[in-house]
């Protein structure tokens, strides 16, 4: 690998990359599931080498490829696709970005929302702002909401459940 960045040598870097992650599936099985080849299957015809990051599933996908054009292409595709998927979906989105105050969740940012959010809670104009912005006294009365919220910011791992939101005088139907 030294060898191939010294030489910038992306192909062969991508050779390296792609021995190395076969050596590390039949070391560590465990380190990849049905999902990630899924995504892996579908990007082989188009890049290099793969390096995964981060442990316990929640990192990030590296690829090199030989030819930027053909990666930037792909990359446009994939982002349109998801683009489109996150606008025109029925069900509410809302990526939100948790605020701690000595480690207990406190409130919580709209980093981005979908079209379907807007029109399911009847809030607008909400990216960029906190919760309690938009929905005074929402982190004094849904305390318990925002502990599962900054449960799942922490661990990563997700739950579902319905809850009644008085403020907004509908039940919503979580999944995050």
């Amino acid at each position: 690998g030294k060898d191939a960045i010294e030489r910038r040598d992306p192909v062969a870097l991508g050779d390296v990359l792609a021995l190395s992650w076969a050596a590390n599936q039949r070391v560590h099985p465990s380190t990849t599931n049905e999902e990630v080849e899924e995504i892996l299957a579908a990007t082989r015809a188009h890049f290099r080498g793969v390096k995964l990051l981060g442990a316990g599933g929640g990192g990030y996908a590296l690829f090199l490829s030989a030819d930027r054009r053909q990666a930037e292409a792909v990359l446009r595709e994939s982002e349109e696709t998801y683009r489109s998927l996150f606008t025109n979906m029925l069900n509410s989105v809302a990526h939100c970005r948790m605020i701690y105050q000595n480690g207990v969740p406190e409130d919580y940012e709209y980093i981005a929302v979908n079209p379907a959010f807007e029109r399911n809670t009847g809030l607008h104009d909400v990216v960029g702002k906190r919760v309690s912005e938009v929905i005074p006294r929402y982190c004094v009365d849904n305390q318990g909401l925002l502990a599962v919220f900054g449960r799942v910011a922490a661990t990563g791992e997700p739950t579902h459940w319905e809850h009644y939101l008085s403020a907004l005088d509908a039940w919503y139907s979580f999944a995050i």
